[in-house]
């Protein structure tokens, strides 16, 4: 906590996370047994203590936030994701020729899911009693994002009708003796398609939920800028650029090198073995980089959000979040999963100790009555794996 001596407003507090890893092992491998022996049953529970536990050790003044969702309802909305997802997945195994019809509508239903998300999560977050509240505009998610998302689906569908008379996909099916088939391209298309709008999308999805959301009767306001996610999306694909050649050059010095050896009826053991370190380092030069987007973005979106006269600022360094990423892989690989809630629990801890609030006028925020909201919409986003920026 900051102030300054001669006059104590404004006071910046430092978000705190007073969970230990030891603490949360305790809940997590009960939730995972649970979860095992119920068939899955359980999870809705389990994924209500989990966030119970991560709001309730996250503090700002001593004062932690709270989840307050309803098991029941979680449940149902994961029977409702479930179903969604079999029929997607049944598309895609036993009609692949539907499969982009059945991503397109997928794609399509992406704004109306935001918001039931959203609006189940905020209703169900409260911080000193208060519940934060996310209005269900609709018509604003579709008006935000029809046109990115049917350029999107535009672009699409005109790779996989090129696709379809192409001499490269005759080629494939050929070489594969049939088991290609052209639908099974339809989803890496999607993503491809998307590539570019990917930190518009982000920009737009920060914009969205921040001004969407109030707490009590304060609302919120968003000041950051497209520009600003795109620039350091273009600083990470320059420094991915000059990895990969980086590594096509130490591969062909390597090649070169084992060329040399076998000539000279050397073994070429340690040249592959350079090769394979050369790799494993590149790769954990991908951690960092993923760190300092993510590092960057998550600033840059905090930074920029206002409840009233209160604002919110976070300073997470690139460097060590991609540390932490790499070193919380390696951790949870070689101790087979079992330190999952330590690496939690490690970076709960970082960003909320890299997160302030400017705290000015709290104390005359007031509740206000709100309707319960369905966590379909959340759900949903648990089984697809979406991210959703919470």
């Amino acid at each position: 906590m900051a102030s300054s001596a001669d006059n104590p407003y404004p006071v910046w507090y430092t978000l705190k996370f007073t969970g230990t890893a030891t603490e949360y092992f305790r809940i997590w491998i009960v939730n995972l047994l649970l979860s095992v022996i119920t068939l899955g049953i359980y999870s809705a529970w389990a994924k209500v203590r989990t966030l119970a536990y991560f709001y309730g050790h996250t503090t700002i003044h001593d004062s932690g936030f709270s989840f307050l969702a309803n098991p029941v309802k979680i449940l149902k909305g994961r029977i409702v994701a479930v179903s969604l997802f079999a029929v997607y997945w049944g598309t895609m195994k036993f009609y692949p020729e539907h499969i982009l019809w059945a991503v397109s509508a997928l794609v399509l239903l992406f704004p109306f899911i935001l918001v039931t998300a959203l609006s189940f999560r905020m209703r169900n977050t409260a911080f000193r009693n208060i519940r934060f509240h996310f209005k269900p505009n609709f018509a604003g998610a579709y008006g935000m994002f029809i046109i990115p998302v049917l350029i999107i689906l535009a672009l699409t569908w005109s790779g996989y009708s090129l696709l379809e008379s192409s001499d490269f996909v005759k080629r494939m099916q050929e070489q594969s003796k049939g088991e290609f088939h052209v639908q099974d391209m339809a989803v890496s298309l999607l993503f491809l398609s998307a590539a570019v709008f990917i930190p518009y999308f982000m920009y737009l999805r920060a914009k969205f939920m921040v001004e969407q959301t109030s707490y009590g009767n304060c609302t919120a306001t968003f000041h950051a800028r497209g520009w600003d996610f795109y620039k350091y999306f273009l600083v990470a694909l320059v420094v991915f650029i000059l990895l990969v050649i980086a590594t096509s050059a130490l591969v062909g010095v390597v090649a070169v090198a084992a060329g040399a050896s076998a000539g000279k009826g050397q073994s070429g053991a340690a040249p592959a073995l350079i090769g394979i370190i050369m790799m494993l380092m590149i790769y954990g030069v991908g951690f960092f980089i993923v760190g300092y987007i993510n590092a960057r973005i998550t600033n840059v979106t905090v930074s920029n959000i206002e409840f009233g006269e209160n604002r919110l600022q976070c300073r997470l360094r690139p460097l060590t979040v991609g540390w932490i990423y790499l070193t919380n892989t390696i951790a949870i690989i070689l101790s087979l999963t079992l330190l999952i809630p330590w690496a939690q629990v490690r970076m709960a801890r970082y960003k909320a100790g890299c997160t302030e609030i400017l705290e000015k006028d709290f104390h005359s925020i007031e509740a206000v009555a709100q309707p319960d909201r369905s966590a379909i919409g959340e759900e949903i986003i648990d089984i697809f794996d979406f991210d959703m920026g919470f």
